[in-house]
């Protein structure tokens, strides 16, 4: 069975409506790769009925945390979609501590043989 769900724009941050008025819907390699984007986007404890969902992002700001409990934290976040079948590229692209801002950049592979890329912030 065939996962889809509603296309979600990233530039008005906003539900995607079709010329026609319909909500658009998003399927394949391109919705994984929005699932992702949604994954990492979530701070860890930010939905209360799952607080355990989600990247610990707020502890990434304490003085002197490695980026790679970072890196190894957005890993494991990827992983656990189970579409995922390799990351074969992760890196911190921006870090601001003061400003509480973290950007990482990934590509994976997926049990499908489709390459995922994406530059999430959070």
């Amino acid at each position: 069975m065939e996962r889809w769900n509603l296309r979600w724009g990233t530039a008005q941050d906003d539900l995607v409506v079709t010329a026609s008025g319909a909500l658009a819907v998003i399927t394949g390699p391109l919705e994984v790769n929005q699932a992702i984007g949604f994954r990492l986007r979530l701070w860890e404890g930010e939905r209360w009925l799952v607080p355990n969902d989600g990247v610990p992002y707020e502890r990434y700001f304490e003085k002197g945390m490695p980026h790679e409990m970072v890196l190894q934290d957005v890993l494991m976040e990827i992983y656990s979609d189970e579409r995922i079948e390799q990351v074969t590229q992760l890196e911190i692209q921006s870090f601001d501590a003061k400003e509480r801002r973290l950007t990482v950049y990934f590509e994976a592979v997926t049990v499908t043989d489709e390459t995922l890329k994406g530059q999430v912030g959070a």
